[in-house]
């Protein structure tokens, strides 16, 4: 066994008052050494590469805003003469999500809407304009490896707009779900995603004026299929493309962030 080296300090019959015991600088270089061995590295952030993943060490509470905008078109039987039309939308909307379970996220929308039935006498003349008002999720959940993974959205709106002219007033209001799943590919800073989407919409359009009605109405064709294309810009931030085809046709523009 070898011996550790003695290390001789002065005797304290020998220490005069104020002397300062001297240490050899081979032991000083061993205890920075040693020091810088055993101190523990600062905790790392981490954060997986999909959206609905992220996870930021220290960070348990993380919310998800998304800004929304662009426009659908679709089919609506009316419950009259009419039948049916085709109805167009515009919309911008926010979305507050919170992590509710792992790669979930679930919260509330808050949008304008500024819809555009077409041939409906009620509507002659008048710019449709109002809110939308929801609750949402969205999950992606890898499957194979983080690259490839199901991904899944739904949200439920209430939507009211109207508007007038001199003579008739009309408002719309209805309820809609839509949901979409499919399939997530990732490589590098890029995913691509696609799948089926579902849409319900039912609502009511009345009218003030020289003409009062009352007209139901539900979307003609529930179901449709969507393609979507997202870019990680920074570690927290995301723009999106979505298109759909089918008994809807949308195009939807997004820009999104963790916070």
């Amino acid at each position: 066994m070898v011996e550790a080296p003695h290390i001789a300090t002065p005797r304290r019959a020998d220490r005069r008052p104020g002397a300062r015991i001297s240490m050899p600088a081979g032991a000083s270089l061993i205890c920075l050494v040693g020091l810088l061995a055993f101190t523990p590295p600062a905790p790392a952030q981490s954060r997986t590469s999909s959206s609905t993943s992220l996870r930021y060490a220290n960070e348990p509470f993380i919310v998800l805003t998304t800004l929304r905008f662009g426009r659908y078109e679709t089919a609506l039987k009316f419950d009259d003469e009419t039948g049916t039309r085709n109805f167009d939308n515009g919309f911008v909307i926010i979305e507050l999500f919170d992590e509710v379970t792992t790669n979930t996220f679930g919260g509330f929308t808050l949008g304008h809407v500024s819809p555009s039935p077409d041939g409906r006498p009620a509507t002659a003349g008048i710019n449709l304009n109002g809110f939308s008002l929801g609750i949402g999720f969205e999950g992606r959940y890898p499957v194979i490896s983080d690259n490839v993974a199901l991904v899944i959205a739904a949200n439920y709106e209430y939507v009211d707009a109207g508007g007038r002219r001199e003579d008739q007033e009309t408002d719309y209001e209805w309820w809609s779900l839509h949901a979409r799943a499919g399939l997530g590919l990732r490589a590098g800073r890029v995913e691509l995603r696609g799948g089926a989407t579902y849409r319900r919409l039912d609502g009511e359009e009345r009218t003030r004026g020289d003409v009062n009605q009352t007209t139901n109405f539900e979307i003609d064709r529930t179901e449709a299929g969507f393609v979507e294309l997202e870019f990680n810009v920074d570690p927290k931030g995301y723009i999106g493309l979505i298109v759909e085809d089918g008994g809807t046709d949308q195009v939807n523009f997004y820009f999104r962030r963790f916070f």
